[in-house]
């Protein structure tokens, strides 16, 4: 699967999960905003995609902070890494209220839990 199958796969979850408005907007340009979907609650969950072998940075989170709210008007920022954040990453985005999917999420979520029960569960595991 490549990059815009991955955040076509991810928009499909969000829309199995009852978001509604699902827009996959994944393109040059478009500011780190790969899907754009509402919540039962309301709220604008923007969603950019990290297809990468590796994984992602601090410097692409602090790319992702920087258009999600200001740019995008965000209420819930989402990014989803493949193969998961380095450390610093997850650091900056704790910081800054980011919600970060990793590979462990993303199979709860692809096997059919809630996107956010599926955050949820991972935030009691590292928890305990």
């Amino acid at each position: 699967m490549g990059a815009t199958e991955f955040e076509r796969a991810c928009a499909a979850l969000l829309a199995r999960d009852g978001f509604t408005r699902v827009q996959h907007s994944g393109r040059a340009g478009d500011l780190g905003a790969d899907v754009i979907a509402w919540d039962h609650l309301g709220r604008k969950v923007v969603v950019q995609c990290k297809h990468y072998g590796k994984p992602v940075g601090s410097r692409d989170i602090q790319t992702f902070n920087g258009t999600a709210r200001p740019e995008h008007h965000a209420d819930v920022p989402v990014m989803i890494g493949l193969n998961g954040f380095t450390r610093d990453a997850r650091d900056f985005a704790a910081r800054h209220d980011l919600t970060l999917v990793n590979r462990q999420i993303l199979r709860d979520w692809a096997q059919g839990t809630h996107l956010y029960d599926a955050i949820d569960d991972e935030a009691d595991r590292a928890a305990a």
